[in-house]
Formats: C-alpha cells, structure tokens, sequence
C-alpha cells in the first residue's frame, strides 16, 4: 500500500489529519494501524516463546525502534526502506534490545 506514491501521499494526509481529529485518529488506529501492531507484537511474542529474544525483552520498544525509521521516512518524504535497510534495522534492534536487558541488572 505504501509503496505507491499517491496512496502514500494518501495516507500521510491522513494521519496529519488524525492529528487534529480524535475520532479519525480512533479510526485509523482501530482499522488500521492497531492490527497491524497486533500482527507485529504477535510475531514478537512467538520470537520469544522459540528463543529468538530474550524472555526480558520489552517488545514494545523494539515495535517502535522498528517502527520508528518507516514513519519518519513517511513524514519527511524519504523512500520507503527497501528489505535490505529493514534487515539492517532489524539487525540493529534485536542486539540493542538485549543490550537493554543486561543494562538494566537482574529483573
């Protein structure tokens, strides 16, 4: 959906727009964008249950820190990250995300 440049231009209207209005906000974040977090998180939480991330993990953090770079190249008119970029963030988010847990001493 995002790919094409006239439903990404579309779609950044919108969550601008969502900025301003709270039930086109609830919408967009009902339809939208929340099962698409549910999706993610789902994925997450399954990564954990098989090993793939520490059991301590905050996903929700690393759903942001992933998130995070996609939106910004939305909002500032960048290319979309290409699969290698995701990898690499990807890459950069699970080791960062574990880094965290051993900062932040035994649980």
């Amino acid at each position: 959906m995002l790919s094409a440049p006239r439903t990404r231009s579309a779609f950044i209207g919108v969550l601008t727009e969502a900025q301003h209005d709270p039930g086109l906000a609830e919408q967009l974040h009902r339809q939208w964008i929340g099962p698409r977090i549910d999706q993610f998180k789902h994925r997450l939480v399954k990564a954990q249950e098989q090993g793939q991330l520490p059991p301590g993990a905050d996903l929700d953090v690393i759903m942001d820190l992933v998130y995070g770079p996609i939106f910004h190249r939305l909002m500032v008119h960048l290319p979309l990250p290409d699969e290698a970029y995701l990898r690499k963030v990807v890459g950069s988010v699970l080791p960062a995300g574990t880094a965290a847990i051993r900062a932040s001493g035994p649980a």
